[in-house]
């Protein structure tokens, strides 16, 4: 797979899952604690953790 099409993989699993994260968070914030707070952080690593690990098993899977 050539280094393009990597780069563009990451970023479609990091953008997917830093939004999913995102609300997941905030819903998990509004409903169980009544605090609307949003997890920024939190939703940022597990994006790039993600966007690592998903897009390397994609790549080890074509080869």
């Amino acid at each position: 797979m050539k280094a393009p099409q990597l780069i563009l993989n990451f970023c479609i699993i990091f953008f997917v899952s830093f939004i999913v994260s995102s609300i997941v968070s905030f819903l998990y914030n509004l409903l169980l604690h009544s605090v609307p707070d949003w997890e920024w952080g939190t939703s940022f690593r597990f994006a790039i953790v993600l966007g690592i690990v998903i897009t390397w098993v994609n790549n080890r899977r074509k080869s």
